[in-house]
């Protein structure tokens, strides 16, 4: 006997949310960052994947701010007189508006 419910029941999505689609990214390189070298490494591996994903949630492209990032970095006192709170991705996502 078939169901009436399952022929009316809409097909949901594999995941749900854009953060949960974020959570999988992460599962998936659990593994790779056993293999980090050191657990100074895996810490510098963990802040850029970070930086990364803010940088996709504000809709900013990767490449662009950490270039923008890294040319300024160690220099944004004397060179740019940036404090620190103005180098994080929304900061740069205001400077290229």
């Amino acid at each position: 006997m078939r169901s009436s419910a399952s022929s009316t029941t809409p097909i949901s999505p594999i995941d749900n949310s854009p953060t949960e689609g974020e959570f999988q990214n992460v599962a998936k390189l659990r593994l790779n960052m056993l293999f980090a070298g050191s657990t100074e490494g895996a810490h510098r591996a963990c802040t850029l994947l970070g930086i990364v994903a803010t940088c996709r949630a504000q809709g900013i492209a990767v490449q662009a701010y950490l270039t923008w990032a890294f040319e300024r970095l160690g220099t944004h006192r004397d060179v740019f007189a940036l404090p620190l709170h103005e180098m994080t991705p929304a900061a740069f996502k205001k400077t290229i508006a």
